[in-house]
Formats: C-alpha cells, structure tokens, sequence
C-alpha cells in the first residue's frame, strides 16, 4: 500500500481525531505496515514515504504524550530508512 495509507489516513479521520493519542496508536502499525513489504506496492509513487513522513511530522507537532511521541519518532526513522532504500533515478539496480 505504501504512501497510499498515509493519504487514506489524511480522508478517514478528522484533525482532532489525528491529535488523540489513541487513536495514533491504532494507525502507527498500519503505516509501518504500509512499507514493510515493498515489492507489494504497485504504484511506484506509493513506494516514496512522501506523505507519510509529512503526516507523522504533523502529528508529532501536536502530541503531547511521551510515550506516543516515542513511537511517532520511531516510525518516521523506520519511513526515513525505507525511503533511503529506494533506488536513485538513473542508477541501475
């Protein structure tokens, strides 16, 4: 699913339900989720944790809980490192 998810995040829920720690906690998993398995991504563009890093950057500005900022910091260090796996354009895999 890839970057898809973290778009499909951004339609479900409102701005405050993405300030509720709960309800972060329920998503973060499916985001990681999202990366885990890349060749399972069809859309190429989905394969780029664009979107998904802008969405945890935010929810990272809002949080306020220890404990969910942890695991927000965490996931977009798992976003960054899946991202910097990506072949560069023109190079050969």
């Amino acid at each position: 699913m890839g970057d898809a998810a973290a778009i499909a995040l951004f339609k479900i829920f409102t701005a405050d339900q993405l300030k509720n720690p709960q309800t972060i906690e329920s998503f973060l998993p499916i985001l990681r989720d999202a990366f885990s398995e890349r060749q399972f991504i069809a859309e190429e563009s989905d394969k780029k944790p664009a979107i998904t890093l802008f969405l945890l950057n935010c929810i990272h500005q809002n949080a306020s809980d220890a404990q969910v900022l942890e695991d927000i910091r965490q996931t977009i260090e798992f976003g960054k490192q899946k991202g910097a796996q990506l072949p560069r354009p023109g190079a050969t895999p």
